[in-house]
């Protein structure tokens, strides 16, 4: 119970061992504790078995970095407290590698009872996949789109209809980023191998550890003067972006032959 809006929420999972005298004594004692506490009271019941406490959250955008920290406000945007856990990236954070990360965690929790949730989440998986890796086509987004929406109208339990939610808020927020690894072949933010290239800026110390990371022998320079990548043979790796001292490399699109 939150303390600006106070609202006595109660879910029960009725079914196998849970007769309706049990629910209705249980409903009575938090009816006496909200009225207690002077909140709202709303009663839920749930089918036995389903797993309506296992939620995945939406991913919010810079623009809701103020929003409160709290159940009510954080569900006013579209989110959840949850745990009370909460993950801060910044704009070396791929969303379309994000949506995908989320989405293969979850293809593993699904129980597989209902079709939406397996299926679903694996062709979600599949697709999501495909962009991260340049194999991306149109319409790609509008199938995640589709799927998504009846996941979350069709699942049985929260699980299966909070799962998409991941890929619809990224999408809802960072749809740029897919048109770019669908349409350009392009990761902005370096995540993906083979979608971009490097280049190397002038706040290079000359420090040669990029060079030393490169497996494609793509970066070449003097100690202590500005290195340089050949984007040619730049492979899209990564390592040289991570490793760089003074984040002096950057990814940038290649150059179509």
């Amino acid at each position: 119970m939150s303390e600006g809006k106070k609202k006595f929420n109660v879910s029960v999972i009725a079914g196998d061992g849970i007769g309706p005298e049990v629910i209705a004594e249980a409903r009575k004692v938090a009816e006496a504790a909200a009225s207690t506490e002077g909140a709202s009271f709303e009663w839920v019941e749930y089918p036995f078995g389903a797993a309506h406490y296992l939620k995945t959250n939406e991913i919010l955008p810079e623009s809701a970095l103020d929003i409160g920290i709290d159940f009510d406000s954080l569900t006013d945007a579209g989110s959840m407290m949850g745990s009370g856990g909460m993950i801060v990236m910044d704009d070396r954070t791929c969303m379309v590698d994000v949506a995908r990360y989320f989405v293969d965690f979850l293809v593993g929790e699904s129980c597989g009872k209902c079709v939406p949730c397996r299926e679903g989440m694996k062709k979600m998986s599949r697709i999501l996949h495909d962009i991260s890796e340049g194999r991306g086509q149109p319409g790609d987004v509008e199938t995640l789109t589709e799927m998504a929406g009846a996941m979350a109208d069709t699942a049985l339990c929260g699980l299966g209809q909070s799962a998409p939610n991941p890929v619809l808020s990224t999408i809802e927020y960072f749809r740029e980023e897919y048109v770019e690894h669908i349409d350009e072949k392009f990761c902005r933010s370096g995540v993906c191998q083979g979608l971009f290239a490097v280049r190397i800026d002038d706040a290079c110390i000359g420090c040669g550890v990029c060079g030393k990371s490169c497996p494609a022998s793509a970066i070449h320079g003097v100690a202590k003067k500005k290195f340089e990548a050949d984007a040619a043979t730049c492979i899209g790796c990564g390592a040289c972006i991570q490793i760089c001292p003074v984040g002096a490399i950057s990814p940038i699109r290649r150059t179509k032959a």
